[in-house]
């Protein structure tokens, strides 16, 4: 029992830390969504050490529908 557990101890002790990353996303572009969704990225990055960009998406949602055909067409990476 105790080799196992000294065992464990060596395997957590040689894990390397996870580097941060930084995810782009897109949300709701104007009023309480804008809002909430900017206050749920700082909880989510304090939580996870991770970095989050917002990108602004046209306020029109038919020019939002246009820029991620788009985007999923060309297979950018700009938004994740």
């Amino acid at each position: 029992m105790l080799r196992s557990i000294v065992l464990a101890l060596s395997v957590v002790g040689l894990a390397t830390p996870v580097a941060a990353a930084t995810v782009s996303i897109t949300c709701g572009s104007v009023g309480a969504e804008q809002t909430l969704c900017r206050e749920a990225v700082k909880d989510w990055e304090a939580a996870t050490g991770h970095e989050v960009q917002v990108v602004a998406p046209p306020t029109s949602t038919s020019d939002q529908l246009a820029l991620y055909q788009q985007m999923l067409n060309s297979g950018s990476g700009d938004i994740d």
